[in-house]
């Protein structure tokens, strides 16, 4: 599975956004998603939810979340985001054989907490898998993150997979062996701010020793409709990735849709969130 979406190295596939609204606002996610920034999940009302993301080669991008509040003030989270595709065996002669699978996937358990006022503090523990043509390995990480939610905005700061790695055990040489890989660090600073009826999202991300810059605006339209659109990437012409969507809230429920472009085709995709409120 060779790609610039996740074939860079262990944990890249942890940056391929699924839910609907992250992927429209180009990518900004620590004030957004608590898969980005534990933090979030002190603020959440008690809500499950699940995004299905389709990309070119075949890819597939899963996210499943339950977020239920704590008492007095804070709240918990159950996080799963799962990539995977497959790919076409073949034989010394190039004659076609089984189809490999293969996946990467991170389950997470979050934790959020309010400190003072507006101010929110969270940290998660993840175990990360892989599945590569049979074989199987896994890791380990940690997440921390704090977010200010105010009136009119909101900013986040992020650190996550600390001490993170993933190892794959090769069974078929002849005598066993693993390796592990060493997922990167990745730091995320970023920020909301309403405007009437619109609101104006940005990013920074650091990973890899790059730095990438999001953002994205939210329109709403009506009380139960909103269009997205934002960029992710905004400084690398050869990397960018335009992005949109809408969603529909309803009391109980909100559904979403997204699209990307990517000029390498890498991120190209179609996708659809959906979350129920009780």
């Amino acid at each position: 599975m060779y790609s610039p979406t996740w074939g860079w190295d262990a944990g890249a596939f942890l940056d391929v956004e699924g839910r609907a609204q992250v992927v429209a606002l180009g990518g900004v996610g620590a004030v957004v998603e608590a898969l980005y920034n534990p933090a979030l999940v002190g603020s959440e009302e008690r809500s499950v939810g699940a995004s299905y993301r389709m990309l070119s080669l075949d890819r597939v991008v899963y996210e499943v979340g339950y977020f239920q509040p704590l008492e007095p003030d804070g709240g918990m989270g159950l996080l799963w985001h799962r990539a995977s595709t497959s790919v076409q065996g073949r034989n010394v002669e190039g004659r076609r054989t089984e189809t490999l699978g293969v996946a990467e996937y991170a389950f997470g358990l979050a934790l959020g907490l309010r400190v003072w006022r507006g101010v929110y503090g969270g940290l998660a523990g993840w175990v990360f898998g892989r599945e590569l043509a049979g074989q199987r390995g896994g890791g380990f990480g940690l997440d921390l993150g704090v977010i200010w939610k105010g009136g009119k905005g909101a900013f986040g700061l992020a650190v996550q997979h600390l001490g993170a790695s993933v190892s794959l055990r090769d069974r078929y040489w002849k005598r066993e062996r693993s390796s592990r890989d060493r997922i990167p660090t990745v730091v995320r600073l970023g920020g909301m701010w309403r405007l009437g009826r619109a609101g104006l999202y940005g990013e920074a991300v650091r990973s890899r020793r790059r730095t990438e810059v999001r953002v994205g605006v939210e329109w709403e339209v009506s009380s139960t409709f909103v269009v997205r659109a934002g960029v992710r990437d905004l400084g690398r012409n050869s990397d960018r990735s335009i992005r949109g969507g809408f969603g529909l809230r309803f009391p109980r429920m909100s559904v979403g849709y997204a699209f990307a472009t990517d000029p390498m085709g890498a991120e190209a995709s179609h996708g659809l969130s959906t979350e129920f409120f009780f």
